[in-house]
């Protein structure tokens, strides 16, 4: 316990301050993301993925004293700190107020946090049920370690640090918790590292993601051609990571219907916005 406090902190995480780390979270993220030195690098990952949100919630959830606490201090901070992300990107963005178009992903992830929260806070029991919910959080950083570093390989030393990030993370989370538990330390630590190997051996570098057109016969243009690639397969279209960034997508077919979709391209996956 004594370990968890020095290396996690032992914080009297108020409202006032849970608002300050939501809105200095935001800052960062946001500048990281609108700074053209860091694209393509692993510091534009936490706007992408939520590997570093995990770190963020289990630190107020952990310097929180009860399980509504836990639960409704981790909400507001998403609640606040996301949609921030985005107006703060939106003077030095294209897309202008566009840019809310990828928020409903995270609105969903903030969402989750309720019931997130509530499990996590189990963690703080350090017993056999403590281990089984934390090994749900640390398979995740496994799993997105071993696509980091297929990424990295692919595109070196793009995401390189955030293979190291997450990996490290998952073994800082066994460490911290079952100080005093020795077995369930090395059981969560072997547990991390068997699920890197598993994952790092049968994961590519993106995922595909499909994306449903609707009938007629559809053809396609991009603004960036080595984004993405795109396979049109009747009635549906199958994408594919290329390289980091961004693309538009503008899908036509014969009855002059438009489909117009924004693909990103980051921590080893593909995300698909509709835009209009």
């Amino acid at each position: 316990m004594e370990k968890m406090k020095k290396l996690f902190g032992e914080v009297n995480m108020s409202w006032p301050k849970v608002l300050i780390f939501a809105v200095a979270s935001a800052i960062f993220t946001a500048a990281m993301l609108v700074i053209d030195g860091l694209k393509e690098s692993s510091f534009q990952d936490i706007g992408i993925a939520f590997e570093c949100w995990i770190l963020f919630a289990m630190f107020i959830i952990m310097n929180s004293k009860k399980m509504i606490e836990a639960i409704s201090k981790t909400f507001v901070f998403f609640v606040v700190s996301q949609p921030l992300i985005y107006l703060f990107q939106v003077p030095f963005s294209d897309m202008g107020m566009g840019l809310f178009g990828y928020y409903k992903r995270w609105a969903v992830i903030t969402i989750l946090t309720i019931p997130g929260a509530a499990i996590a806070y189990l963690v703080k029991k350090k017993n056999i049920i403590a281990a089984g919910v934390l090994s749900v959080a640390n398979a995740y950083l496994a799993y997105m370690s071993a696509k980091y570093l297929r990424s990295a390989i692919f595109d070196f030393p793009h995401h390189l640090l955030s293979a190291i990030f997450c990996f490290a993370l998952a073994v800082f989370f066994c460490v911290v918790f079952f100080d005093e538990k020795k077995l369930l330390k090395r059981l969560t630590v072997g547990f991390v590292a068997f699920v890197f190997v598993v994952c790092f051996i049968f994961t590519g570098r993106s995922h595909k993601v499909d994306v449903r057109l609707g009938k007629g016969n559809w053809d396609y243009t991009m603004d960036k051609e080595k984004i993405v690639v795109v396979e049109i397969d009747g009635s549906k279209a199958k994408i594919k990571g290329k390289h980091d960034g961004d693309t538009i997508i503008t899908f036509t077919n014969d009855k002059g219907e438009v489909i117009e979709y924004q693909a990103t391209v980051g921590a080893g996956n593909v995300f698909m916005t509709s835009i209009g």
